[in-house]
């Protein structure tokens, strides 16, 4: 009974994998201190047509290192071919994931994110909280760093800056440390864009996103040929949380095209 048993679920293991494998999948990507949370209202909403992958990126200190994961990742569920989308420097990500397997990549979504290198002076702020990180402990995101990511409109929202809390928390300082070289070290994605984006690119951005701006989105409508752009009202640097409805018609539109 134990060795019938053992085949039946098997067999069962096996049709569920391959029922899998037969939707398309999309590759979720999150920014710093953002884990597979951040995409939860669009992991339900899309889960029931597309392969839903969200690596981790947080092993690695460069953004090469953690495509070349990625890709990894995807080569393990069999997929060829697939959808991207990257927040932030999930973004950043993406633009490597492209440099590196781009004829691979059939749409890709850019949200609150940017195509440039890092600034002198946001590099500077990032050293200063790896710094911190060693000296003080790791500590997270503190209540009083939630206006910069996230919209007035939403502040006094729970579900949002608990979440946003929470996902801070699963991290460690080494983890911390790793996004943070990471976005440092990111080369300027504005350079030869047209050799490795081809694909059609929707850019998303948030009306209210103090990190990466809205001029940020609109420089990659320009310098992407294939590219279109939305912004969103009352929202930050966080849409798939802040406006979850609206991210998701954007996906249902962009890679279901429904």
């Amino acid at each position: 009974m134990r060795t019938l048993n053992s085949l039946q679920h098997k067999n069962a293991s096996m049709t569920q994998k391959n029922a899998t494998s037969q939707k398309p999948a999309l590759v979720l990507l999150p920014g710093v201190l953002n884990d597979k949370s951040l995409w939860q209202y669009q992991i339900s909403n899309l889960s029931p047509h597309l392969d839903i992958i969200v690596p981790e990126l947080y092993h690695e200190s460069s953004v090469s290192l953690l495509a070349e994961r990625v890709i990894q990742e995807i080569d393990s569920r069999s997929h060829d071919t697939f959808f991207l989308a990257g927040l932030s420097m999930g973004g950043y990500v993406a633009c490597e994931v492209m440099r590196q397997a781009g004829h691979r990549v059939q749409k890709l979504m850019m949200l609150n994110t940017s195509l440039r290198a890092d600034t002198p002076a946001h590099s500077a702020f990032r050293q200063k909280l790896i710094k911190q990180s060693y000296l003080k402990g790791f500590k997270g995101m503190t209540p009083r760093l939630l206006p910069s990511v996230i919209s007035p409109y939403h502040l006094n929202n729970e579900t949002i800056t608990s979440c946003v809390l929470a996902m801070a928390e699963t991290f460690t300082g080494e983890e911390f440390r790793n996004q943070q070289e990471a976005t440092i070290n990111r080369p300027d994605s504005r350079q030869s864009i047209e050799q490795y984006i081809k694909c059609p690119t929707l850019a998303v951005g948030g009306e209210d996103d103090e990190v990466t701006p809205i001029f940020l989105q609109a420089e990659m409508k320009r310098l992407i040929p294939s590219a279109r752009l939305e912004i969103l009202e009352q929202c930050g640097h966080l849409s798939p949380l802040e406006q979850p409805e609206k991210v998701n018609a954007f996906m249902h539109s962009w890679f279901l095209g429904e």
